[in-house]
């Protein structure tokens, strides 16, 4: 290539990668909303830092809703999943250094019609991309947290379906080598799907008989859950059989896995 032409090429990259970082954090905040408003995940998330946070502030209670950017994704999917018709306006926005505050409106439509709920936000923005977001909500009734009912896909009872599982004795029997790795399988498959986020709980019966122990899995139908014990070797090789219904439960067990993260020393 003509050492003209690359030169001009490299200035050319080197401009461009200047005017994303030399953006105002407004104009960064605006194009983030925007991207939100038309509920598209890649756009959203490429306004962001790798290790961006999102924080919401209840009341006395502090919240991390995501730490990184794969919880950021995972967030917006099920949150536009959950609610498709969600959008947000601004309004009363001020810049200060890196620092963006503005009060967001958020609406979406219900049976009875369109609702509104107003926030307080601020978010802090380096180099062109989102840092960190903190969000101020005003303590529903009775302590009631609208944002994280969206979250975790709660209903108005705080509730939601899941798919339960029961573990009993398989028709297979293995020389206790074999059964053994089986087991380490299932027991890392175990941490495999918590740290997916479709295992919400899982664990073996005090009783020594046939039912031997259970999963809760945070999907709509029986054929996912299916699919994802497939993916256990001691259900695999016959040592567990397994039973699925549909079981409506609180929604607040979405919230275990972070709980159980923080209080066990030793990990599957």
């Amino acid at each position: 290539m003509n050492r003209f032409l690359l030169l001009i090429l490299i200035l050319g990259l080197a401009a461009t990668s200047f005017a994303q970082s030399a953006k105002k954090p407004d104009a960064v905040v605006r194009d983030f909303i925007a991207a939100f408003n038309a509920q598209d995940v890649d756009r959203t998330i490429a306004l962001t830092s790798k290790d961006m946070k999102w924080f919401t502030l209840s009341g006395s209670t502090i919240m991390t809703e995501t730490a990184n950017q794969d919880e950021l994704r995972a967030f917006l999917v099920a949150y536009f999943k959950s609610c498709p018709s969600c959008k947000s306006k601004i309004s009363n926005l001020m810049a200060s250094g890196s620092r963006v505050s503005f009060t967001e409106t958020a609406s979406w439509k219900t049976d009875k019609g369109v609702e509104f709920k107003d926030n307080y936000a601020v978010y802090e923005v380096e180099n062109g991309l989102i840092v960190r977001a903190y969000y101020y909500e005003q303590p529903g009734p009775n302590g009631y947290n609208e944002r994280l009912a969206k979250k975790v896909g709660a209903d108005e009872m705080g509730m939601k379906m899941y798919v339960f599982v029961l573990l009993k004795t398989g028709p297979k029997t293995y020389p206790k080598e074999e059964r053994d790795r089986l087991v380490a399988g299932h027991l890392q498959n175990i941490g495999r799907l918590a740290k997916q986020g479709t295992l919400v709980l899982a664990g073996p019966f005090g009783e020594n008989d046939a039912i031997r122990g259970i999963y809760v899995f945070d999907v709509r139908t029986k054929e996912e859950a299916k699919k994802l014990v497939e993916t256990d070797p001691a259900v695999a090789a016959g040592v567990f059989d397994c039973e699925f219904r549909l079981w409506y439960g609180s929604a607040g067990l979405l919230g275990l896995n972070e709980i159980h993260e923080a209080i066990s020393k030793k990990k599957l």
